[in-house]
C-alpha cells in the first residue's frame, strides 16, 4: 500500500481535478441558454439574456425552460460525477472491483441535488439569489456524493465513516476559503474588466471568477481533509 503522503498527494489531485470539471457549467449553461431560452426569439445576445434573467427562476419563463434547465444541469453532474469517480478509482482501484458501480453511484449522488428543485421550484439552479445554489450543489451534492462512495466502500467491508465527516468539513472550509476571492473580484476588479472587455468576454470571465476557486477550493480541501481517515480506513481493512 502506498504510504500515507503518496496516497494523500493522489487523493487531492483526483479530487481537485474531479471538481475542477464543474468548470463544463460555462459551456454547457451558454449552449443550452442559447438554444432555449425563451428570450432568443427577440434577438437578444447571450450576455443580454444572463443580464435580464439574473435572480430569477427558470419557472418564470415556462415549465419548457425549466425542464430543459434541468436536462442542461443532469447533463453536467452526468459529466462531473464519471470525471470524479474515474479520477478517484486510479486512486482506490485495488477496493472498487466494480468500478461501474462505484461511477454509477457517485454520480447518483450529484444527480440527488436535482430533487432540490422540485422543492425550491427552480431556484436551486436557476440564478437564485444569495448562497442557495452554490450551498446546494457543493455542500448537498458533494455530501450526498460521500455518502453514496460511503454506503459502497461499506459494503466491501471499510467500515469507517470518519472520513465522510472530514470530507463534509473539507467542503465547508472550501466553500468559505472561496469567498476571499470571489469577493477580491466583486469588490476591486470586476469593474476593470467589465469596462476593457466585450460583454461576451466579460460573461465569461465573472462565470469563472466564482466557479474556479469555488469548485477547485472544496475539491481541495475536501480531499485535503478526508485522505487521512480514508487512509486508516484501507489500512485497517487491509489487516484483515
Amino acid at each position: 500500500m502506498k504510504s500515507l503522503k503518496n496516497f494523500r498527494n493522489a487523493w487531492v489531485k483526483a479530487t481537485t481535478l474531479g471538481f475542477f470539471s464543474f468548470l463544463l457549467m460555462i459551456p454547457i449553461s451558454f449552449i443550452f441558454e442559447g438554444l432555449f431560452h425563451p428570450l432568443r426569439s427577440e434577438g437578444l445576445t447571450l450576455p443580454e439574456i444572463f443580464d435580464q434573467t439574473m435572480n430569477k427562476s427558470p419557472l418564470e419563463f415556462g415549465w419548457g425552460f425549466f425542464i430543459a434547465a434541468q436536462v442542461s444541469h443532469f447533463i453536467l453532474y452526468v459529466i462531473v460525477g464519471a470525471a470524479l469517480s474515474h479520477l478517484q478509482y486510479k486512486v482506490l482501484k485495488e477496493y472498487i472491483p466494480n468500478k461501474l458501480k462505484w461511477t454509477f453511484l457517485t454520480i447518483l449522488g450529484l444527480e440527488l441535488v436535482l430533487l432540490g428543485d422540485l422543492f425550491y421550484a427552480g431556484l436551486s439552479t436557476g440564478g437564485a439569489s444569495g448562497p442557495l445554489e452554490p450551498l446546494l450543489l457543493g455542500l448537498g451534492g458533494g455530501g450526498f456524493m460521500a455518502l453514496m462512495q460511503f454506503l459502497y466502500l461499506r459494503s466491501r467491508g471499510i467500515r469507517s465513516a470518519r472520513w465522510v465527516g472530514w470530507w463534509i468539513l473539507g467542503i465547508v472550509t472550501g466553500i468559505l476559503t472561496s469567498i476571499i476571492f470571489i469577493f477580491t473580484y466583486e469588490y476591486f476588479l470586476i469593474d476593470s474588466i467589465k469596462q476593457a472587455a466585450s460583454p461576451m468576454a466579460f460573461l465569461v470571465i465573472d462565470w469563472l471568477s466564482f466557479i474556479l476557486p469555488y469548485f477547485t477550493l472544496i475539491g481541495f480541501f475536501a480531499g485535503l481533509f478526508s485522505a487521512k481517515p480514508l487512509y486508516r480506513s484501507l489500512q485497517q481493512f487491509k489487516t484483515y
